[in-house]
């Protein structure tokens, strides 16, 4: 896949502005074009993002999905209510060496993830499609998600006593989290990630 100098430009500029730790290359900036380009086309036929979002969706939501590198530590990550793939999937592309589990209950959405694990060969990543309430480990993992119903996850995550921390997108003022403002160089937009152990 042919990138324009301007694609390229565009996400060393995310890497500086950010000071995120990832490095970018030719393979990794072909995944992300890739990546993008399945959900634009996926997306006419199941609701994936909005439609206005779909022009942005590099701009948007790959960029905030990166963000979440400036709280994670690189445990197991999970991606709760995955839907299209943010964050799991930039977050699993720029850290090939992190493994990642996606949790996607809606099975439309489920195959789609799988499409785009077995298409940009993703390793670092498994799909976990059922519900939260179903998901069982023994480890210390990092759970991320950016939908909606936040409470609820952590509800879940503390009734099955599962271990680890818990980064979720915060949209209102939140007092049982500690949390992070981080803008998005694109968008100007301030997004608040949660920060609670579990």
């Amino acid at each position: 896949m042919k990138n324009s100098l301007w694609r390229i430009l565009k996400y060393k500029k995310i890497y500086e502005l950010n000071k995120l730790s990832f490095k970018l290359n030719q393979k990794k900036i072909e995944e992300i074009e890739k990546y993008l380009e399945l959900v634009r086309k996926v997306s006419s036929r199941i609701s994936l993002v909005s439609k206005k979002d779909v022009k942005i969706l590099f701009e948007k939501h790959f960029t905030d999905s990166l963000l979440f590198l400036k709280v994670l530590k690189g445990k197991k990550i999970v991606d709760i209510g995955s839907g299209a793939g943010f964050p799991g999937i930039p977050l699993a592309i720029v850290k090939e060496n992190w493994n990642f589990i996606l949790i996607e209950r809606n099975k439309k959405k489920a195959e789609f993830l799988k499409k785009v694990k077995r298409e940009i060969d993703l390793k670092n990543v498994k799909i976990f499609d059922d519900d939260l309430e179903k998901f069982e480990t023994e480890d210390f993992c990092e759970y991320v998600s950016r939908g909606a119903g936040y409470r609820k996850i952590l509800n879940i995550l503390q009734k099955r006593k599962l271990k680890g921390f818990f980064y979720p997108i915060l949209p209102e003022k939140e007092k049982n989290f500690k949390f992070i403002k981080l803008k998005n160089p694109f968008t100007n937009k301030e997004i608040k990630i949660g920060i609670i152990e579990i």
